[in-house]
């Protein structure tokens, strides 16, 4: 399978810029997500990658040939480019069979009957979908139909599959099941993805690596546990998890190479970080607490009203009210539940806090000692 490389990408519409000097490797197998916020550039790369859309400037390689050149005057056709796209309708001939949808491609690519057959055939397998070989797709629930178009793209081998949110017609459960799928999928293939989502939670459970954009810029590419653990800026803290990370900003003093003391009008207490601090922190920092780092125990120091309790059975969501204006948001494990406006008791536990700097970059992790 190839590898992707973008190389200064850049579209703009007028004067608008979707897509702002964009560079990324995309390794042999990966499964990668491009996730934002809408209008924040995603499916306009992915369309770049394909073919479909012509970008401004910049350099696209797939699989070490040079598809697309501002510079050269190269722009190699999609049918060229050895990729597949999935759309998020899916795009079925309504009229012809599963087998005839699947078959389709091959037969305008003139593959004699018998090598059809026996390709329909393996995807029919691969896709669990045998059973549906001579039905139409009105005659199909969303989620076989989806297994359909994927048969159907993947029917002539493609170097790429390209899938532009192709879960977001699906209900919740079903949505569920098809992540598994496309996860088996991609594993049995080798085949390397690229998936648009604006969902963070599709992209941190399917991904290799996380491409996450916003207003054409790229923010973070990497793992999404690194995407989730150590976000390069707070706008990744901010976008990446459910319940969003604590954002709190502090006047700080520095009291060691590894020590900070914070302060503001609800706390007082000390930053302890895993590494040696940067030099220069700015005037002030601001500390993200991931919801689950916030324990509420009978013995917490802090001392916090409920204003809002979202059990749902595995674990509850609590909004949580200190002195009388900071909302904080906090994860309890277990079925449990809690009145409105009780007063529950908190402390802030682990050892990856995230110190972010006053440009909102990256600084440290670490704890909170008080």
């Amino acid at each position: 399978m190839p590898e992707i490389l973008l190389k200064n990408i850049t579209k703009k519409f007028g004067d608008f810029v979707a897509v702002d000097n964009l560079s990324m490797k995309i390794e042999d197998g990966d499964f990668i997500t491009l996730l934002g916020p809408s209008g924040c550039g995603k499916t306009t790369t992915l369309r770049q990658i394909a073919g479909l859309e012509t970008p401004t400037s910049g350099e696209i390689y797939i699989d070490g040939v040079l598809v697309f050149s501002s510079e050269k005057l190269i722009d190699i056709s999609p049918a060229k480019r050895g990729v597949g796209f999935l759309f998020q309708n899916y795009a079925l001939w309504p009229h012809l069979t599963v087998y005839q949808n699947i078959a389709f491609g091959l037969e305008n690519n003139k593959w004699s009957k018998e090598r059809i057959k026996k390709r329909v055939d393996e995807l029919l397998e691969l896709l669990k979908i045998s059973e549906f070989i001579k039905r139409y797709p009105a005659e199909l629930s969303g989620g076989q139909q989806q297994r359909v178009a994927i048969a159907r793209t993947l029917a002539t081998n493609p170097k790429v599959l390209l899938m532009d949110e192709p879960l977001s017609n699906l209900d919740a459960k079903l949505r569920m099941e098809m992540r598994a799928e496309l996860k088996r999928l991609h594993k049995e293939t080798g085949a390397t993805f690229v998936y648009v989502t604006h969902d963070q939670l599709e992209a941190m459970t399917l991904a290799t690596k996380i491409c996450l954009l916003k207003d054409g810029l790229l923010q973070m590419f990497n793992s999404p546990l690194d995407v989730y653990l150590k976000p390069l800026n707070t706008f990744v803290a901010d976008f990446v998890g459910s319940p969003a990370i604590n954002l709190i900003s502090f006047k700080y003093n520095k009291i060691g190479k590894h020590k900070i003391k914070l302060v503001n009008e609800f706390f007082d207490f000390s930053f302890e970080s895993n590494n040696e601090l940067p030099e220069n922190l700015g005037e002030e920092v601001t500390i993200g607490i991931r919801p689950e780092y916030i324990k509420v125990s009978e013995t917490g120091k802090f001392e916090v009203e409920v204003y809002t309790s979202l059990p749902s059975g595995m674990e509850t969501i609590l909004g949580l009210i200190m002195n009388d204006s900071k909302r904080i948001n906090c994860v309890v494990f277990g079925a449990n539940d809690f009145s409105v406006g009780n007063m529950v008791k908190v402390d802030f536990i682990g050892s990856e806090i995230v110190l972010f700097n006053d440009q909102g970059i990256f600084a440290a992790l670490g704890k909170l000692l008080y």
